[in-house]
């Protein structure tokens, strides 16, 4: 499974995550504070969601192509 491989794509995924993260903070404070204070879970976590993100991107992309 092909990853990003541009830091700033992936820097700018990375802000997105962290700010949906603070934007839900109501609704688990506790996770929100462990992901945004432990830099080895939220790279565990980015890395996990980015590729997610990416598969069903090309999912999409490869759907939208057959269809054409």
């Amino acid at each position: 499974m092909p990853k990003i491989e541009h830091r700033t794509d992936v820097y700018v995924f990375d802000r997105k995550l962290e700010e949906l993260v603070i934007n839900r903070m109501d609704r688990n404070s506790a996770q929100a504070v462990r992901f945004l204070d432990n830099p080895e879970i939220r790279d565990v976590i980015t890395r996990l969601i980015r590729d997610q993100v990416y598969d069903r991107i090309q999912d999409q992309s490869k759907a939208a192509a057959a269809t054409v």
